[in-house]
């Protein structure tokens, strides 16, 4: 699918993977970004991606086997990802909280998992203020384990 690129956001892994901290061999040049929101304009010949063509989405972008840099990252003008990777968008929701539905919330919903399969009553968060820190602190709630915040600001 080729999507139109209008949000991307930049997550703390953009910027271990750009410093590769990642593990992953870069090949230059590569465009980074593992998430944005944009407008599907062409898709391959999937029904259901047919079915997204002039539709708002939130998006990974598409991986080849064994390295998923060679087509480009969302930090781009137009991006591909694939039918697996793209959810339309609700209309009420804007393009800019669109672009981070992905990634931090599928974080926030692992390490919750984690904690439960260790038992855990309790968690410290830091960086409680943060996208990813509410995210957890609303997970853990749920489940009913105690959370223990910090942050860096007073406010």
């Amino acid at each position: 699918m080729l999507i139109k690129t209008h949000s991307c956001p930049l997550n703390p892994s953009d910027g271990y993977f750009m410093r590769g901290m990642w593990g992953i061999p870069l090949k230059y040049p590569f465009t980074p970004g593992w998430e944005g929101s944009g407008d599907v304009i062409a898709a391959g010949d999937d029904k259901h991606a047919q079915e997204l063509i002039g539709k708002r989405v939130a998006f990974m972008i598409a991986d080849q086997p064994g390295y998923p840099w060679t087509i480009g990252g969302t930090f781009s003008e137009f991006a591909l990802s694939n039918v697996k990777k793209v959810v339309p968008l609700l209309d009420e929701m804007d393009y800019e909280k669109g672009s981070c539905s992905i990634v931090n919330p599928m974080t926030a919903l692992g390490m919750t998992k984690r904690l439960k399969e260790l038992k855990s009553k309790c968690v410290i968060i830091t960086a409680a203020a943060s996208q990813l820190g509410r995210m957890l602190i609303a997970t853990c709630k749920k489940e009913k384990i105690d959370v223990i915040c910090t942050v860096r600001k007073a406010a």
